[in-house]
């Protein structure tokens, strides 16, 4: 799904400058510096979709807390997470020191004005060819 949007970026008459200049298949990126992010949902996506999270700098202690799966799991500088952010609640503690976190998602908007097909559940015999 991504992929097919940077493709129809590429050719759209009104955005296609910014192909040149964005190199992610996602279509949205928040960096987090140095704060906490309370539990919540992100709401613009879709179900479906995976966000990816990953964390960089010279800090210590921080969580990651799913609190719907009963999960907090260290969120150490290099973590890489891809989560249904639309489905999970999820959230992350302060940490000591110095931290960045990227966190990219596609948004249902974006999608729909370049007229690409949403993505639908993974399956496995899709994968294996079964």
């Amino acid at each position: 799904m991504g992929m097919e949007g940077m493709k129809k970026l590429q050719t759209h008459s009104t955005f296609s400058h910014i192909y040149r200049f964005w190199w992610s298949i996602y279509n949205g990126v928040q960096v987090i510096s140095n704060r906490e992010s309370p539990v919540h949902r992100d709401h613009s996506s879709s179900s479906e979709w995976y966000d990816l999270l990953t964390t960089v700098g010279p800090y210590s202690d921080a969580v990651l807390e799913l609190p719907g799966v009963g999960l907090r799991l260290q969120y150490n500088s290099g973590t890489v997470m891809a989560l249904c952010g639309h489905l999970l609640r999820h959230g992350v503690s302060e940490a000591e020191g110095e931290r960045i976190c990227l966190a990219y998602y596609m948004r249902e908007n974006v999608q729909r004005r370049l007229g690409v097909k949403f993505a639908t559940w993974s399956k496995w015999n899709k994968i294996l060819h079964v």
